[in-house]
């Protein structure tokens, strides 16, 4: 199976049914796994799962809000006025757990191997907004399956909790990248020197910038804060980290 088209599939978990999109690169393609951020699974972020795929990847996009409902997607923009949806989206966050992600990660690893059409082995990650910690997570709790991963304007990938991301770089053999935007209020730029410094102790290879003059959400067309320029570093700088440690067979 390959193409434009994805494939919906059901992924059984420790708390449920996890649906889960495959846009499918060519045979015998490098696996992605496209960790959402606080609006869900959208036709936005299938638009950049589909770059994906045409770039020599499979691309796995797990509806992580099925604890809560099935396919609670958000546009990328709360309505004029709607309170209530806001709250329903800081609801949500608030209800996605770092550590049930990583079961959640394990489950969908799982399914993959009994998949006759998919046969991904090693994997990169890539996340943004309340993703990002999940793709850095993902990187030490996954040593073995995840090459590389990244992080765009991630909220809370050194948190001042026990089960933040940070804590666990001694075990990541991966390599890292972090994109952090210098107007973003959510994900400070204060975060980057400490984080140089414990990947560098760590040892762990790793690159961080800083997107100058972004805000948050600068790579998702729909958002206000797009800026058409950074998204284009994002994208740029996405490609090269998968290029170099999962490989591709074609060129973004």
């Amino acid at each position: 199976m390959q193409g434009s088209e994805f494939r919906t599939v059901d992924v059984v978990t420790t708390d449920g049914v996890m649906a889960t999109e495959i846009f499918y690169g060519p045979a015998g393609a490098p696996g992605v796994l496209f960790y959402m951020d606080a609006r869900g699974v959208r036709d936005e972020l299938r638009g950049m799962c589909r770059r994906l795929a045409e770039g020599g990847y499979t691309v796995l996009l797990p509806d992580l809000y099925y604890r809560q409902g099935r396919q609670l997607g958000f546009p990328s923009e709360t309505s004029r006025g709607d309170a209530q949806e806001f709250e329903t989206i800081v609801n949500l966050i608030k209800s996605t757990r770092i550590s049930e992600v990583m079961s959640d990660t394990a489950a969908l690893f799982d399914w993959i191997k009994r998949d006759p059409d998919t046969g991904i082995e090693r994997y990169g990650v890539v996340g943004y907004c309340m993703g990002g910690p999940f793709a850095f997570g993902a990187a030490s709790r996954f040593p073995d399956q995840v090459a590389a991963a990244a992080s765009f304007y991630g909220v809370g990938c050194m948190a001042d909790d026990p089960a933040s991301p940070h804590h666990g770089v001694a075990k990541i053999r991966g390599e890292l990248y972090f994109g952090y935007a210098e107007k973003d209020h959510l994900a400070p730029v204060s975060e980057i020197e400490p984080l140089g410094r414990l990947l560098d102790k760590a040892q762990v290879r790793h690159r961080i910038e800083l997107y100058a003059g972004a805000d948050h959400g600068f790579a998702f067309p729909r958002r206000k804060t797009y800026d058409t320029g950074a998204d284009a570093k994002h994208w740029e700088a996405l490609f090269d980290l998968f290029g170099r440690t999962l490989g591709s067979s074609r060129v973004a």
